[in-house]
């Protein structure tokens, strides 16, 4: 039995073992097969973002970092600013470049135009115009510069700032004082005009410094020997005109600086920048009947 048994193994394994052994074959074929594969790799970048990497100096004037005003007008003040885009010079977009100064108690002041002047590489330098008018304050002003790529990314810059210089400036409506219809010994005569000032620049009177008059004596255009002092004339601006005569400032031939003139207010700006000179000879001494008169030296009106 245990022969027949044995016989009939051999014969199953023969029938089978050539199928059994294909089919393993197969597999480790197929594991072997194809011993590289192709992958598919991707990166996305995204955009560069332009950076502005330096600001000049605002200089308009002799002194580095410093702006010189011009009375009566307006002063272009120009400037640069270097960008740099590592997607290139040519995705900073030209017409989005501009500029502006600030002072917080002032008017921004902004470009009218930013223009490209050089390019090196990934970097494109703009020249900046702003227009300053001639009563901006004398202080410290920041410089805030900006541009955008072709994708709307920004850059800016607040890093720079300058000083806008004091501009002392006025004009006069009239340049000459008279008195007329005197005799001597009059009292408490009023100018037969008065001066009016406007502010030209950015000087502030009195909270920058005074109004000051450098006089000298009249002297007799027939007989020189005689005239009239300085000292007897009286000047106030026009918060205090109406007591002028007695509470005016006294003029001083020796005060070769001049006097500081009482209750004279000068603004800035376009508006609140005019005050007036109210003059009045206090006495006419004893003297000869003829004109008195300073000469060519006049009377000198400063802010200095």
């Amino acid at each position: 039995m245990k022969k027949e048994v044995v016989v009939l193994s051999v014969i199953l394994l023969t029938l089978v073992l050539p199928y059994a052994s294909a089919s393993i074959f197969d597999w480790f074929k197929n594991a072997r097969a194809s011993p590289s594969q192709q992958t598919d790799v991707s990166v996305t970048v995204g955009n560069s973002v332009p950076t502005i990497v330096s600001v000049s100096q605002v200089t308009r004037g002799l002194s580095v970092g410093q702006v010189n005003l011009v009375e009566s007008a307006v002063a272009n003040v120009l400037f640069n600013f270097t960008v740099q885009d590592n997607n290139g010079a040519g995705d900073i977009n030209d017409a989005t470049a501009k500029a502006r100064f600030t002072n917080a108690s002032e008017p921004i002041r902004d470009s009218t135009g930013c223009v490209p002047v050089l390019i090196v590489g990934n970097q494109k330098t703009y020249q900046c115009t702003v227009p300053m008018q001639y009563y901006d304050k004398h202080s410290s002003w920041g410089v805030n510069v900006s541009v955008k790529d072709s994708s709307g990314s920004y850059a800016t810059n607040l890093t720079r700032s300058f000083t806008v210089n004091a501009l002392q400036g006025f004009s006069m409506d009239v340049s000459a004082v008279s008195f007329s219809g005197l005799v001597p010994g009059a009292v408490n005569s009023l100018a037969n005009v008065n001066t009016t000032l406007n502010n030209t620049g950015n000087y502030v009177i009195p909270a920058d410094g005074p109004l000051r008059i450098i006089s000298v004596n009249l002297t007799g255009l027939t007989d020189a020997s005689q005239y009239i002092p300085a000292d007897n004339f009286r000047v106030v601006g026009s918060a205090g005109a109406s007591t002028v005569c007695t509470a005016g400032t006294v003029l001083d031939d020796a005060a070769t600086a001049g006097v500081s003139i009482a209750n004279f207010n000068l603004g800035r700006g376009v508006t609140g920048n005019t005050d007036k000179l109210v003059y009045c000879l206090t006495s006419v001494p004893l003297v000869s009947s003829q004109t008195y008169t300073t000469g060519a030296q006049g009377w000198v009106i400063t802010l200095q």
